[in-house]
């Protein structure tokens, strides 16, 4: 920014109402406009990263679904070992097995 007072310090430059006259001049040192090119590779830039945040907060979450959901496969009881299931009514009970549950105190 290059301010310039007209006139010199000693008279002259004054207005008729007795005020200095005073320009500014308000420019950058180099031209601020882009060419078409640069311009469309900014906007491309700008929108791959904001679809790489996009996808990574919609993806992160469904990763981490899948990560728990395939380390709840992997735990998880196997149909081959011994089942938890409560007899029938009608067959008796395994001998030394705990009594636990709703209304497990009548027998």
């Amino acid at each position: 920014m290059r301010v310039s007072m007209k006139g010199g310090s000693l008279g002259g430059g004054f207005t008729e109402q007795g005020g200095r006259i005073m320009t500014v001049q308000a420019s950058s040192s180099r031209s601020a406009t882009k060419s078409i090119g640069a311009a469309f590779v900014n906007l491309v830039i700008t929108l791959v990263i904001c679809i790489a945040i996009l996808l990574a907060f919609l993806i992160a979450p469904l990763v981490a679904l899948g990560l728990a959901y395939l380390a709840y496969v992997v735990w998880r009881p196997r149909s081959g070992k011994k089942s938890s299931a409560p007899a029938a009514p009608g067959e008796p009970r395994q001998p030394g097995a705990a009594s636990h549950g709703f209304g497990a105190g009548a027998s």
